[in-house]
C-alpha cells in the first residue's frame, strides 16, 4: 500500500482534531485575505465562497414507471 508504513486509510479523529486547532489561530488572516481577493473580483476567491456559504443545487429526476403486468396468460377455450 502507498503512504505511510503501518497506516493506511482516514487519520484518528484526535489527529484531525489537533490539525483543525493548529489551523484556527490564523482564522482571522485567512478571512482578511479572502475579503481582499473578492474585492479584487479573482476567481478562485469566489469559488471558495460560493462552496463553503451557497448550497449546493439538488439533482431532481422525474421517473415515469410504465405499468406491465406481471404474469402474460393466454388462456386457451379449446380443451
Amino acid at each position: 500500500m502507498a503512504g505511510i508504513k503501518g497506516r493506511s486509510g482516514r487519520r484518528p479523529k484526535e489527529e484531525e482534531q489537533e490539525i483543525i486547532e493548529r489551523l484556527s489561530v490564523l482564522d482571522d488572516l485567512f478571512f482578511e485575505k479572502l475579503e481582499t481577493a473578492l474585492d479584487k473580483g479573482e476567481v478562485y476567491a469566489m469559488r471558495i465562497f460560493s462552496n463553503h456559504r451557497l448550497p449546493k443545487p439538488k439533482e431532481v429526476k422525474e421517473i415515469e414507471i410504465a405499468e406491465l403486468p406481471i404474469f402474460n396468460i393466454d388462456i386457451d377455450e379449446k380443451g
